[in-house]
């Protein structure tokens, strides 16, 4: 019988400047070939979490449980997660993740937190004031957030993803843009988009 790994390794390390290469190739999910960070300025910055607007409604219990035991084994080995120098690339519960810097969108409607939500939340639960993040300004506006932003106090937290739209984000209206993560962070594209 096989045990299941329970503690987190560190696989690689990646360079802060190698992240926002790659952050320039990522593309929209529904329009491949299309860039929304390609000319965009990013730098990575600790900004004050009270700063920050979410723009999802929902955590998921099981996921910010998650986040926790990440902080504390990566903490032992001289990597905060809430202030990451680095990317990491980390074998957690024997599945491979990509672990970098939340991501933040700066838009006209402030600094939108468009990766990072659990672990932004875990910060927020033990009195972090800050979190470091890559900052993204002078993104292409012709495809914006796919929803709009929030206040912390409104996110909710469930045992699973909820399958109501209305309880997840407050969509815009129109076509979404959804941003593919998936090869920075290891996310996987849920059938009908990453928000379905």
């Amino acid at each position: 019988m096989l045990l299941e790994q329970t503690r987190t390794i560190i696989e690689a390390e990646q360079s802060i400047d190698d992240i926002k290469e790659a952050l320039r190739k990522v593309e929209i999910v529904e329009e491949p070939g299309v860039f929304p960070y390609r000319d965009a300025d990013i730098e990575l910055e600790e900004l004050k979490l009270s700063d920050i607007r979410p723009i999802a409604l929902y955590i998921v219990q099981h996921a910010l449980a998650r986040q926790f035991a990440l902080r504390a084994d990566l903490l032992d080995m001289g990597h905060d997660t809430l202030h990451l120098n680095s990317a990491l690339h980390i074998s957690y519960k024997d599945q491979s993740v990509g672990l970098i810097p939340p991501i933040i969108e700066e838009t006209g409607e402030g600094l939108c937190l468009m990766d990072g939500l659990h672990r932004s939340m875990m910060a927020r639960s033990i009195g972090e004031k800050t979190i470091r993040v890559l900052h993204l300004t002078n993104i292409n506006s012709a495809y914006p957030l796919t929803s709009y932003p929030n206040n912390w106090d409104e996110i909710r937290m469930y045992d699973t993803t909820p399958t109501d739209r209305s309880l997840k984000k407050r969509y815009r209206p129109g076509r979404h843009f959804f941003r593919d993560l998936s090869g920075l962070n290891g996310s996987q594209r849920r059938e009908g988009g990453y928000d379905a």
